[in-house]
Order: structure tokens, then sequence, then C-alpha cells
């Protein structure tokens, strides 16, 4: 998935979905994964050594990538990122 998307996201950031808002971006979605990936990497203790520079290598690559950091999913926000008070 990630090499469809980003031959598509290099040339320009595009929705995911074109015709259902909101929808993330491609290039929202790449670094939502490639950082999430890293923390796991990071957390295995040394496993993988060439897929956590590859990671690294993508994210330094792409800085110039100005996207926001994608919101909690609804099912799992808090109720302190939802501001619903908990019964």
């Amino acid at each position: 998935m990630t090499w469809v998307l980003l031959t598509r996201a290099r040339e320009r950031d595009r929705p995911m979905h074109r015709t259902r808002s909101p929808a993330p971006a491609q290039r929202q979605l790449l670094r939502y994964r490639w950082n999430g990936l890293l923390r796991e990497l990071d957390r295995s203790g040394g496993d993988l050594p060439a897929v956590r520079e590859a990671v690294r290598t993508w994210l330094d690559e792409n800085t110039d990538w100005d996207v926001p950091d994608l919101p909690r999913y609804p099912a799992f926000a808090t109720a302190q990122t939802t501001g619903l008070a908990t019964p």
C-alpha cells in the first residue's frame, strides 16, 4: 500500500477518497503509518534495523510535507479529547 500511495503523493497531495469528506490525505496517511511503524520498531529492541533505517529515511526525505496529524478515531477518543463527560 505504501508504494501505491507514495507514487501518487510525491506529485501532489490528494484525499484518500474523492467523494467522501472528511477523508485523510494520502501524505497524511503515509506519515501516520510511517511514524507508527517507527515507534513499533523502536520498541522492538533492535529488530529489523534495515526497515527502521528505511522508514527514518522516508520521513526525513518528506519533511516538506506540511500535513497535520490524523485525529484520533472517534471510537477511541477519550472524554478529554471529545469534551464529553463520562457517565
